[in-house]
């Protein structure tokens, strides 16, 4: 089997190498990463992946390449295609110049030769610095939005930025607001190895140092049209979507706003565009704005130098524009829905300049703008004080000399992020919901983070419920995730393939590539120097364990949560999940320094089961701590729905529902200040909403009218407007819905206030009708449980067309996991809230179990037992907590024993707290565990257990804190039930102390690492 999947591996290894060109790229640059020699003097350039020739860099080498001091550099360019217009930037006929193409063979062979690298952005996710490669990132602004670890939603989206600041040997930085960005947005205190310098910003010189007469004269050449007697006013529009790919309506937005205001402003100034890089193609093709359309290969900074009043949103480029001393307008049109999907550095009340949420507020400002400049100065010159201290236009001669030349001055401002505390990396899992990611959020949570740095490594959340978990670790913890794919050679990536299948043994010792692994940990974690200590908290996994033990690290340390040798032999369907990665990564224990089982019964046992792979001075105990705030106040979630605010992006076309005016809200604190702006609306008028609010029971759409936004329209005024009736089919077709957020089901469609949305992401559905709308088509879905009701096509993947009478509808509906609801009748929630389980009565007789619904756990038995209790105490009541792969085969027993009313399967829940205090004992049947949380939750809220007589059990347990099952059989689980009702539920003889038991295991812990 495992020889199978071996050479399975290999050939298809092999295909990837013979007909991937990127894999032979990426082999030509780990084959050549130690051959090839850094050559002095060189320096390669990349911004925005080679897409142009500007910014900080190009202040660089403008400098580099025209003062004597550096006539021995050569410079080296990077650049995405050998058409760009950018590279009329610098000179090519130059001896000292070089252009590369990105991701050709002389891109990679520079990046491993190039002494120096400078870069305003990330090189790709392959890239390792080398031993004495000097690597310059400077970044491309000062931020107003929130940023790293700081912006909402998955925390692994700046994967790659971390990674390359962790590389960098110095950090550009304009201003202390961008210092901050670094330290404390994507956490660097305390881990980074290299450089902070704050002493202004390269690419700024431009804008002070060019003057008004060489913009127009670029402006001239670029067949702009102008006139140099008035003032001029540049709109820069940041780039906010997600998809570069579905750009239509917000370029559509922004040229026909931007055509309303060049019209309004006609005869009395100048009016210029630049536009996010990412859209520039696509409204470079518009005829209507090409004469005042600024190239995107025209540095901003040069542009600016020539501009008397900017307008932008969350655009850096408004930081740069303080030097001037010159008005900013701030458009945020859609601010309410960005503050509350990315947030913002600075508030609005504390901006220099106003903020207009429509074009007509943009127009007012300009017309009064010596008094909006009265007004802002106080702000603006505050700020400016801030932001631009340093830029007098001699920023990139202190950078150059101080990098290039080793000059310095006490005045040149360094910072050293802190690295006084005691680093260390975990390793803790996938993050399901599992007993593993419970013991280790616990221990996360009781950490002292006054004396430790801690870095966790993980692999990128793919599920709502890893992503779920993974928000809940500490913020004063660093995520670092693993971007792209590992850099091996071929014949070590053949070699990772072997052990992983095969393990390590004597003879093919020799051949394990420990190199591999660790300049994969390098690409990781880049110069992040040696970690106290590495742990492997999860213990299951050869593919991270290999990594842990490849840290540079003073220690390194891997976890034993259960009886090992007895879960690599687990059946599950079967078959056995964790034989062969159990079985490899037994075979690299000799790697680690400390092996540390979660209870001492559990040690004993792995020491045995496991010794020859084990040395006795490796093993130790480290019990799992508690998160006792989290246990006792696991009450309901009592936040009144009104509270909190909820925006839906998504864009629909609508139409009036009758020709009148209407009262429309430009911002959501507008609609609840009833600040409302009276508007007339047609059914002539095009509207376009691109979010949903609801607010006490109300949807508002947030619209664009003519392809202008006006502001938010309570949604009874509105319905969808699709093409015609003719456009509704019939289809058989089965999909899976695939979104960022609960997918929105609609009863109606001319009826659109009656969206809702219902937690079913990643589940299949089976599509019965279509229609087409202007902007998406919509099916009528429905799953196992019936019709749900009309879904945007957009939130569909993996379409299949299915025949008139194929079964395998329901083969994909009945593959959907179940939501575990106490009334089947309610909607399922995906934060279920425990006020949602309302037959626990304290008439009954109430047993509570929880974890995993796995064999070792032992609820097959369970409630074979729970049936024999019920001939006697029919008004008992089982309720489980937990999913995982018995769930089905515990739904088929209970319908088998006709228990339906009895046992109730309810699902994982956050705080489970407020469901075991209601019920009368905890059960816990299991033929083993490691150290069991669960019991040891049961205890800090006072309940009375019952469990099975194992070691780990008993090292909860002992001889105080509850009683034993003596056997794992259903009858005499049965027999024990029936004894504890008998006796009225008895107490133990001792109570339970969380908190001295919490402090004892903390010591094990920091004895350990220390």
């Amino acid at each position: 089997m495992e020889i199978t999947r071996f050479l399975s591996r290999v050939v298809r290894k092999s295909g990837s190498y013979l007909f991937s060109k990127q894999q032979r790229m990426m082999q030509y640059y780990v084959q050549n990463y130690e051959k090839i020699q850094l050559q002095e003097n060189t320096i390669l350039y990349e911004v925005r992946d080679g897409q142009t020739i500007v910014d900080s860099p190009f202040s660089f080498y403008k400098k580099m390449i025209s003062d004597k001091r550096f006539l021995n550099y050569t410079h080296i360019w990077v650049i995405d295609r050998l058409e760009n217009p950018a590279l009329q930037n610098i000179d090519r006929d130059n001896a000292r110049v070089k252009v590369v193409v990105r991701q050709s063979k002389q891109y990679f062979y520079w990046l491993l030769a190039a002494k120096f690298l400078v870069n305003s952005s990330t090189f790709p996710n392959f890239f390792i610095k080398k031993e004495k490669q000097i690597y310059i990132n400077t970044w491309h602004g000062t931020p107003l939005k929130t940023m790293g670890y700081n912006i909402p939603g998955d925390p692994s989206q700046s994967q790659n930025v971390v990674r390359n600041f962790l590389m960098a040997d110095y950090l550009l930085s304009a201003n202390p607001l961008m210092t901050k960005m670094y330290q404390n947005d994507y956490k660097l205190n305390g881990i980074f190895a290299g450089k902070i310098i704050e002493e202004g910003y390269p690419r700024i010189d431009w804008t002070v140092k060019y003057g008004k007469n060489n913009v127009f004269k670029d402006f001239d050449e670029l067949n702009l049209t102008f006139d140099p007697s008035f003032q001029s006013i540049l709109y820069c529009p940041t780039w906010k979507g997600k998809k570069i790919t579905k750009t239509n309506d917000d370029i559509e937005q922004i040229i026909q706003e931007t055509l309303y205001l060049k019209e309004k402003f006609s005869g009395k100034y100048n009016f210029f565009i630049k536009v996010h890089p990412f859209i520039y193609h696509q409204v470079a093709k518009n005829q209507r704005v090409k004469d005042f359309l600024i190239p995107d290969s025209f540095d901003a900074n040069k542009c600016l130098a020539g501009i008397d009043i900017l307008i932008t949103d969350y655009s850096s480029i408004f930081f740069d524009f303080l030097v001037t001393k010159k008005p900013i307008l701030f458009y945020v049109w859609d601010s309410d829905i960005y503050a509350h999907e990315r947030g913002s550095s600075i508030e609005e009340n504390e901006l220099p300049g106003p903020v207009a949420y429509t074009v007509q507020d943009i127009i007012a400002f300009v017309e009064n703008i010596s008094s909006i400049k009265e007004k802002y100065q106080t702000q603006y010159d505050a700020l400016r004080q801030t932001i631009a201290s340093k830029d007098n236009g001699y920023a990139t001669e202190r950078y150059l000399e101080y990098i290039f030349l080793g000059k310095s001055s006490q005045e040149l401002k360094i910072i050293y992020p802190n690295r006084e505390k005691e680093n260390i990396l975990f390793f803790p899992g996938r993050m399901k919901n599992n007993g593993i990611t419970s013991s280790f959020l616990n221990l996360v949570s009781n950490l002292d983070y006054s004396a430790f740095d801690v870095s966790i490594l993980i692999a990128n959340p793919l599920t709502k419920e890893e992503l779920k978990n993974v928000k809940l670790i500490p913020s004063e913890c660093r995520l670092l995730f693993r971007p792209g794919k590992h850099a091996y050679t071929f014949l070590e990536t053949i070699s990772d393939y072997y052990f992983e299948s095969f393990g390590v043994h004597a003879f093919s010792s020799k051949f394990y590539p420990q190199n591999a692994y660790a300049r994969e940990m390098k690409r990781l974690l880049g110069n992040s120097s040696v970690f106290k200590v590495a742990i492997d908290f999860s213990g299951y996994s050869f593919f991270w364990g290999k990594f842990i033990a490849a840290v540079n690290s003073n220690k390194k340390v891997v976890f034993q949560h259960n009886d090992l040798l007895s879960d690599s032999r687990r059946t599950v369907n079967g078959k056995q999940p964790h034989k062969t990665n159990l079985k490899s990564l037994f075979s690299i224990y000799q790697l680690f320094d400390r092996i540390l089982s979660v209870s001492q019964e559990t040690m004993e046992i792995n020491k045995k089961n496991l010794a020859q792979y084990i040395r006795p001075e490796q093993v130790g105990v480290v019990r799992n701590s508690l998160n006792i705030n989290k246990i006792v106040n696991s009450e309901v979630d009592e936040t009144c729905e009104e509270d909190v605010i909820n925006i839906q992006r998504e864009t629909v076309h609508l139409t009036i529902r009758k020709d009148s005016v209407f009262d429309l809200y430009p911002q959501i604190s507008s609609l609840l200040n009833k600040d409302y702006r009276a508007t007339h609306i047609t059914h002539n008028d095009t509207l376009r909403s691109v979010a949903r609010y609801t607010h006490q029971g109300k949807t508002y759409y947030k619209l664009i009218i003519n392809d202008m936004y006006q502001g938010w329209i309570d949604s009874e005024n509105v319905n969808f407007l699709v093409k015609s009736k003719v456009d509704l089919s019939n289809v058989q077709l089965i999909g899976t819905i695939n979104v960022s957020s609960d997918p929105v089901f609609y009863a109606d469609l001319n009826q659109i206030q009656n969206g809702f949305a219902l937690p079913l992401n990643k589940t299949y559905v089976f599509l019965s009708k279509k229609t087409v709308g202007l902007n998406d088509d919509y099916f009528l879905a429905e799953n196992e449980n019936g019709t749900l009701g009309w879904i945007k096509s957009s939130s569909i993947t993996n379409i299949h067309h299915l025949g008139k009478f194929s079964v395998l509808k329901w083969v994909f509906l009945f593959r959907n996991p179940k939501y575990s609801l106490v009334n089947p009748a309610e909607a399922p929630n995906e934060t279920r809230k425990e006020k949602s389980v309302p037959l626990i009565s304290p008439e009954d007789f109430n047993f509570v179990t929880m974890g995993r619904l796995s064999p070792e756990k032992n609820q097959i038995n369970l409630v074979r037992a729970f049936s024999t209790v019920l001939t006697s105490f029919p008004n008992a009541r089982l309720f489980i907590l937990g999913n995982g792969e018995l769930r089905k085969e515990l739904i088929s027993l209970i319908q088998a024993l006709d228990l339906q009313d009895h046992v109730w399967l309810l699902g994982h829940i956050d705080n489970p707290g407020y469901v075991l205090k209601q019920c009368d004992l905890f059960v816990l049947p299991s033929y083993y565990e490691g150290q069991p949380m669960v019991l040891l939750e049961g205890l800090t809220l006072g309940m009375k257990i019952l469990a099975s007589n194992i070691p780990a059990n008993r090292s909860v347990i002992g001889s105080d804190y509850g009683f034993y099952i003596n056997g794992t059989d259903a009858e005499t689980i049965a027999e024990s039930l029936v004894e504890q009702i008998q006796k009225g539920f008895p107490n133990a003889p001792r109570k339970f102390d969380p908190y001295a038991y919490n402090q004892s295991v903390l010591g094990e812990f920091y004895e350990e690492i220390m």
